[in-house]
Formats: structure tokens, C-alpha cells, sequence
């Protein structure tokens, strides 16, 4: 997997969406600065309106869903263990830093260590929950 740099001259960048529903964290190809927005609010709004926020990791951050835990959506476990809080519905992941290591405060390439890191914990709770319901049965 190769995930190149971003730059903001309209060309794609790379964000991580962790659902809710049990399926592989994926990589969203997003292809403006402008696209972002509708991109981040299809993903994570709230039914009851364009409500989310942004939670911030040490090089990458994420939109939720601002209302999640109130509205009663499932809980996003992968995404909670990534940022140590409890964090309901799906989410999508940024990358907080530019190819020149500069914060800018602007959404950037998801690091590919943090999708690497995302998809293995993934894989180890998806395997101790399969576990778990095997010998609850």
C-alpha cells in the first residue's frame, strides 16, 4: 500500500473511514479541498443535522459524529482505543500534518503507519469478537 503526499492543487487525498458495521477500516479517495466537507458530513453527521467535530490525535485527527452517544449510535471501538474516549458511529481520519511536517491545521494524507496500526487492531478485536461469540453459543 502506498499513500502519497497531498497537495492542495485539487489533487486527491487520502482519508481512513472506520465504520461501525464490522467492516475493514477503509482508505476514501477524496478529490478536492471543497469535497471534503460534504465527504466528512456524509460520513459522520448527525440524522438530526450537519452536527460533528473533530477529535485530535498527536499526528492525525478524525470526525465524528457530534451527537453520537446522545443519539444512541453504535460504538466505534477501534476508533475508541485510537483516541482513548469513547467515540459512537463511524468516523473518518485525517492526516494532521503536510508533507513538509508543518501543522497547518488542515486535513492532510493519512499517514500509512496510521492505517497499518488502524487495520491490525482491527483484525485483533474483529478475531476476539468472533472468538467471543463462538463460546457464547
Amino acid at each position: 500500500m502506498s499513500l502519497s503526499p497531498t497537495r492542495h492543487n485539487g489533487v486527491m487525498k487520502k482519508a481512513l473511514i472506520i465504520k461501525t458495521d464490522g467492516s475493514l477500516p477503509t482508505i476514501r479517495e477524496i478529490p478536492s479541498q471543497e469535497a471534503t466537507y460534504q465527504v466528512i458530513k456524509d460520513t459522520v453527521a448527525s440524522p438530526h443535522g450537519d452536527w460533528f467535530d473533530c477529535v485530535r490525535g498527536e499526528s492525525y485527527h478524525c470526525y465524528v459524529n457530534d451527537t453520537g452517544i446522545i443519539d444512541g449510535l453504535p460504538l466505534n471501538p477501534i476508533a475508541s482505543i485510537l483516541f482513548g474516549k469513547v467515540i459512537c458511529g463511524d468516523v473518518i481520519l485525517f492526516g494532521s500534518y503536510s508533507p513538509k511536517g508543518e501543522y497547518d491545521g488542515d486535513e492532510w494524507d493519512i499517514p500509512e503507519w496510521v492505517v497499518l496500526n488502524v487495520r491490525s487492531a482491527f483484525l485483533l478485536w474483529k478475531t476476539n469478537a468472533d472468538a467471543r461469540a463462538v463460546l457464547a453459543e
